[in-house]
């Protein structure tokens, strides 16, 4: 599978598991261009969500994430991002790991669908 545990960085709350990363892509809107695997990365722990890549840093934060879709792809998975006000950021991230992105969120409390 296409995860591992972070080897630094501390637990976000009592109440969530350790962080978690997963390596996948991230893509531009609207038409997913993007070369990055498997260099890029997901971090989800129970306040933040952070999507880096090759030149590429995005953090969210519970309060700025609404919810977040999962879509079956040909190939992997798409993890969109909805923000509060009801738009979405211009990058996504892609990955081959699909259930376990959704239990690893689920697992920190985000709200998920898909």
């Amino acid at each position: 599978m296409a995860f591992r545990m972070p080897v630094t960085g501390g637990q976000a709350g009592a109440a969530f598991p350790a962080p978690i990363e997963f390596v996948g892509s991230v893509r531009s809107r609207p038409f997913g261009f993007g070369i990055s695997a498997p260099l890029s990365h997901l971090t989800i722990d129970g306040d933040s969500l952070l999507v880096s890549g090759p030149g590429r840093l995005h953090r969210l934060t519970r309060a700025d994430v609404a919810t977040v879709r999962l879509r079956i792809r040909v190939v992997g998975c798409r993890v969109d991002f909805v923000l509060r006000d009801g738009n979405r950021p211009d990058f996504y991230f892609a990955a081959m790991a699909r259930s376990a992105i959704r239990n690893a969120l689920k697992e920190r409390g985000w709200p998920v669908e898909g």
